[in-house]
């Protein structure tokens, strides 16, 4: 029992797993705010696994990148990178607007340049019947 309770207070003295590695207001650190928000941890277990699947991509590309710097240039050229599946990139784009909003509330950006970009027009022939 007191080598589970030393473990315990251990585990609670610890700081934020990988605090020290992100940059001060990067997407990196953005999206760590993001995960412990009640945005996000309101959502479904599934949900947040599937957004962490695409959300974690798009840091790891762009992890030390300024938030503040973004602009919509910047999003339609991630975007355009995932042209040839437009259905996978309008799914990062909807994650961008939430990110993006997300920073707005922080006071990292003035407005939402995921926003103003528009989504892939995704071809197929319907439903089959």
């Amino acid at each position: 029992m007191r080598r589970n309770e030393a473990a315990v207070q251990g585990y609670k003295s610890r700081g934020k797993i990988g605090a020290d590695r992100t940059k001060p207001y990067s997407v990196s650190q953005l999206v760590a705010f993001w995960y412990r928000s009640t945005q996000f941890l309101d959502l479904r277990l599934s949900t947040q696994k599937v957004y962490r699947g695409i959300v974690e991509k798009f840091r790891e590309a762009h992890s030390d990148k300024p938030v503040k710097l973004m602009q919509r240039r910047h999003v339609q050229a991630i975007l355009a990178e995932k042209a040839e599946t437009p259905a996978a990139a309008n799914n990062l784009r909807k994650r961008l607007i939430q990110l993006m909003d997300f920073a707005i509330s922080l006071d990292w950006h003035s407005d939402n340049p995921a926003r103003a970009t528009k989504p892939f027009r995704v071809g197929s022939d319907g439903f089959h019947t």
